[in-house]
Order: C-alpha cells, then sequence, then structure tokens
C-alpha cells in the first residue's frame, strides 16, 4: 500500500494525487508507455505535422485574407494558427535564409551612396573609419558582416514603427496599443513574405525559364518605377482590405487612411534603415 502511495507523489508539487493529473497543480503522471521509442516517434510526428499544418495554414490565410490572424487573435480565437509573433519569427528566418533583396539589410555600399541620408551616412562611416584606421573594404566588410547579424533581430523595430502612425490614424477607436502591435506584426509579415520574398521567387524563376527555355535575359529593375509602383499597389490593397476587417470601419475612411499608412510604410522603412545604420555603427 505505501508503494502505490508514494507512485502517486506528484513529481512537481510532491502532493498526493490518484488518477494520471496532479489534483494540486495539474501534472501529468508519465506513464510507462511514455518511456518508449514508439510513442516518443508518435509524438514527434504529431507535433511536425500538426505545426507544419497550422504554419501553412496561416501562410495561406496572411497572404489571401488581410488582417484576418490579427483579428482571429484578438477576438482569442488562437489555437487553429500560428501565433502573430511565431509567425513573424519565421517568415524573418525565411527572409534572411533566402536574402532576395536588401531592403531591410542594407549593406555598407546601400546606406552610403543610394539611401536619402546617405550623405549624413558617409560622413558618420568616414569619420568612424579614420577612427578605426580602416581601409574602405575593411570597414565596409566589418560593417556589412555586423550589419547581417544585427538585421536579424532589429527588424522587429519596423512593427513598433508603423504601429505609431497606426495609433494616430485610429487614435479613437476602443481598445489597448496592444492592438495595433498586432495589426502591425501581421502587415509586416506580410511585405515580408508577399512583395518582398515570394514575388524575388517568382522573377527568378520567370528569369530561369526565360533564359533556359528562350534564351531571353530578364532583369527587372526593382528600384524602378514599374516594379516600385506594383509593390505599392499590393501594400495599398492589403491595407485597405486589412484595416476593414480589423478596426471594422466603412471603406469611405479606411482608403484615406491606407493611403497615409502606405505613405508612413515607406517613412518607416527609411527610418528603421537610418537607425539601424546608427546601431551598427556605434557596434563596429
Amino acid at each position: 500500500m505505501e508503494s502505490n502511495k508514494e507512485a502517486l507523489i506528484c513529481a512537481s508539487c510532491k502532493s498526493y494525487y490518484q488518477g494520471n493529473y496532479c489534483n494540486n497543480c495539474g501534472e501529468k503522471r508519465v506513464l510507462k508507455k511514455e518511456r518508449t521509442l514508439v510513442y516518443f516517434l508518435g509524438q514527434l510526428l504529431n507535433a511536425i505535422t500538426f505545426s507544419d499544418s497550422k504554419m501553412l495554414k496561416s501562410f495561406g490565410l496572411l497572404l489571401i485574407k488581410p488582417g484576418f490572424l490579427s483579428k482571429e487573435y484578438i477576438l482569442g480565437r488562437r489555437n487553429l494558427y500560428t501565433k502573430p509573433l511565431p509567425l513573424f519569427l519565421i517568415i524573418n528566418l525565411l527572409y534572411f535564409f533566402f536574402q532576395p533583396v536588401d531592403t531591410f539589410y542594407s549593406g555598407y555600399y546601400s546606406q552610403t551612396e543610394h539611401q536619402n541620408y546617405s550623405n549624413y551616412a558617409k560622413k558618420i562611416a568616414d569619420s568612424k573609419m579614420k577612427t578605426l584606421n580602416l581601409s574602405k573594404v575593411q570597414f565596409a566588410n566589418r560593417y556589412n558582416k555586423a550589419a547581417m547579424d544585427y538585421s536579424k533581430t532589429l527588424i522587429i523595430l519596423l512593427v513598433f514603427l508603423f504601429s505609431i502612425p497606426l495609433s494616430i490614424v485610429f487614435w479613437k477607436r476602443e481598445g489597448l496599443y496592444f492592438n495595433h502591435i498586432i495589426f502591425s506584426l501581421g502587415y509586416i509579415s506580410f511585405i515580408l513574405l508577399g512583395p518582398i520574398l515570394l514575388l524575388s521567387i517568382i522573377v527568378k524563376i520567370l528569369q530561369f525559364i526565360l533564359k533556359n527555355y528562350f534564351e531571353i535575359i530578364f532583369q527587372p529593375n526593382i528600384n524602378g518605377l514599374a516594379f516600385s509602383s506594383l509593390i505599392a499597389s499590393i501594400l495599398l490593397l492589403y491595407l485597405i482590405k486589412g484595416l476593414h476587417r480589423f478596426y471594422e470601419q466603412k471603406y469611405i475612411w479606411i482608403i484615406p487612411k491606407a493611403l497615409f499608412l502606405l505613405a508612413s510604410t515607406i517613412a518607416v522603412i527609411i527610418g528603421y534603415r537610418f537607425l539601424m545604420f546608427l546601431i551598427i555603427i556605434q557596434s563596429i
């Protein structure tokens, strides 16, 4: 009897209990079958297929139903989908693995030659270069290495930066600032997954087909008017549909707000690049 009693002592809180779960803390009793390799492999397979199905479903909904995942999360319907932050981190990982464009990476030459603030950035970089007694090539290599490391974590700043204009245009709406953060997470995730990652992959596939089957060299200018207009149109459509679904306002109010937030997106990306430049310069 004593040995049977000892077998029902909770491993976590040391309370006595009956059944498979502790009445005090809820800890599950480890059964003999749960210590087998077969059980472990079964649990692993279940975890992989379940998480993958949720993730793929969330990817699809993020692309075709703007604002839906964010709204579901705020309403408390969360178990069917990958949560906003883990989804953002997964997409962020995919972006930096494939690195289709340097929109959120911005290497040394991009920062000092191709940005609105490049003249100012170049002066700061030159001063740092002299202090460290490095050549331009050495400094660029050191900067690019630091940029690659920092950009993987600093990209979360985009979410908080975009939530600022978002909270301004919806300042009368009831709810917490947290709601704006959740919508911002979904929006930035969409930018990384849709217009940047998937569109870049489609372009590369098209380039491969045209080159290998039709001997045509296709090299689109991603900074050109046509490509920029396409990206802007996609983002505007996402904002209109997403804001309407999430904030539940009429389109007559949503459309001008979406136009303002589209312009804010450009300002936020520029601000993010400059902020990242200052942080990386200080870290070198």
